[in-house]
């Protein structure tokens, strides 16, 4: 399409002084040049006529003599006689509301002005694009509202037509708070736009599930592919958990007893890696993330030092009432508490470490699993006994996969010895630095063994689960995995069934550790 070419011509009495030149047609023009007295300026426009938020360039120059002489941009003073309508910058104009507006270029005293008009061309229509997936009660996600291919985000005034079904905050964010139908509307420089949808009851949400990924490709983050575990390698507890990757973006578990639209805040999440590469599993916080809603969960192991992401881990997933009995539970933004109501005391903020303590509890009353719950991933551990405050049930320290320490923003979960879940078999042991069980506590018919391998050049150790009831479960157990380390080294796992009575986790760590924490549940 060709575009229009607008001029003016003014006529201005008077000078302007040798240094209100910069240039003469292309090329730069002597500083003594001066101009004569019937030298008028010369606008040219590239639009005439612009839509809201387009843009267009003006130009201004000089004439006499028949010819055309450009100013230093610094020379040019450019105003609009309504922002609101269009905005001019050095020459770049960009349109607001609908109206008719002047746009001025003056060089010293000599001026000239042009008409724009801002208008929407007749096929103008405002969208609203909703997230995919079914939205239920307790939803909070952001729309955005479009123009044909021209993304707005969240400018435009919102409104529901119904508070009591769904709310919407002036940036667009929605926060379903019914079961009913809304229509959300938005408004934007003289365009209506809607989007209307149902919201639906909140599902019945499980207290635990975890799923593995043993197939998922470790593959740059922007190869752009999805991928979802087969039926055949995700294990859940839960009908619907799993983990779907979303590249460019980091890996986003859409979990099916929460799903992307419902936040799991309450819930405690521990991911495990099959590959060496520190993991965090955290809470989106951004409003921006139209995919994911506020308070979804997300997983994101990246090693800095290869600036490669791994996609194969295991991820769990449970809600504090999964467990009857003593539990020890430290979640990022929210009290630390025990199962019995009392508080759990953080008598360390460094950098370093955090010690936890609570009154009438050691660190060998509980078995702690951590897993960091930074957006920058981390590796975590559990300091040993001798590392430990006497004071303290937990010492927790993370680094990041340059080996620099980190705050410890983790979920860290302890169980007591009678931590159960139902009648499920599971079982909790701590190993020293020779795969020797140092304690355990199991249920009746399961038992954990572990030996040191000798052969591996890094820390390995081949932990065997048996028992006659293992035989009942067709899948492979939930695992908890922390390296007992004042160091934080990475460990990564393999699980697999050997028999219908004996599972073996492989586990290997980048660093010498000096015992392993390990807890298996079906």
């Amino acid at each position: 399409m060709q575009v229009a070419r607008w001029m003016l011509a003014v006529s201005v009495a008077g000078a302007v002084g040798s240094g209100a030149l910069a240039g003469c047609g292309s090329a730069d023009a002597p500083a003594s040049i001066r101009t004569p007295v019937d030298t008028s300026i010369e606008i040219v426009l590239a639009a005439h006529t612009l839509e809201p938020t387009e843009s267009t360039y003006a130009e201004a120059a000089l004439v006499w003599s028949g010819a055309r002489h450009i100013p230093s941009p610094s020379e040019i003073v450019w105003t609009s006689s309504d922002r609101t309508i269009a905005t001019v910058d050095a020459g770049l104009i960009v349109g607001g509301r609908p109206g008719t507006v002047t746009i001025t270029a003056r060089v010293g005293g000599r001026s000239a002005s042009e008409e724009i008009s801002v208008e929407w061309r007749p096929d103008a229509t405002l969208g609203v694009r909703l997230p995919d997936g079914t939205i239920a009660v307790g939803a909070r996600f952001q729309l955005t509202a479009f123009v044909r291919d021209k993304y707005l985000g969240r400018s435009g005034k919102w409104s529901s037509g119904d508070t009591q079904v769904a709310t919407v905050d002036s940036l667009g964010v929605v926060t379903a708070l019914a079961v009913g139908h809304v229509t959300i509307r938005v408004e934007f420089a003289g365009l209506i736009g809607a989007a209307a949808f149902d919201v639906n009851a909140a599902p019945t949400i499980p207290r635990f599930g975890y799923v593995y990924s043993y197939s998922a490709p470790s593959v740059d983050d922007y190869e752009g592919a999805e991928w979802s575990p087969p039926s055949d390698q995700g294990y859940s507890t839960s009908a619907g958990l799993r983990l779907t990757l979303l590249p460019p973006y980091p890996v986003s578990p859409d979990l099916g007893w929460t799903g992307r639209l419902m936040p799991a805040l309450g819930a405690l999440l521990h991911v495990v890696p099959f590959d060496l590469a520190p993991c965090a599993a955290y809470f989106n916080t951004r409003q921006d993330f139209t995919w994911l809603s506020l308070g979804a969960p997300q997983v994101d192991c990246f090693d800095q030092r290869t600036l490669r992401s791994s996609y194969r881990m295991e991820f769990v997933a449970l809600t504090p009432d999964a467990f009857t009995g003593t539990l020890a539970l430290v979640r990022p933004g929210m009290p630390s508490v025990m199962s019995n109501g009392a508080a759990i005391r953080d008598v360390d903020n460094s950098v370093k470490a955090r010690d936890y303590e609570a009154t009438g509890f050691t660190r060998d009353s509980l078995y702690w699993f951590v897993s960091s719950a930074s957006p920058l991933p981390a590796t975590c551990s559990v300091a040993p006994a001798s590392a430990t405050p006497t004071t303290a049930m937990a010492r927790i320290v993370c680094r990041n996969s340059l080996g620099v320490a980190t705050e410890p923003v983790a979920f860290s979960i302890g169980f007591g010895t009678d931590a159960a879940r139902g009648s499920n078999p599971r079982g909790f042991a701590e190993l020293d630095s020779l795969g020797n069980v140092l304690r355990a506590s199991t249920t009746t018919g399961l038992a954990i063994t572990a030996t040191r391998s000798t052969s591996d050049p890094s820390p390995t150790f081949d932990v065997s689960i048996s028992g006659a009831r293992v035989a009942e479960f067709e899948r492979l157990p939930a695992v908890f995995l922390t390296p007992v380390s004042s160091s934080a080294p990475g460990c990564t796992m393999n699980a697999s069934r050997v028999s219908e009575t004996r599972g073996r986790l492989r586990v290997t760590c980048a660093f010498p550790v000096d015992g392993l924490l390990i807890g298996v549940t079906y």
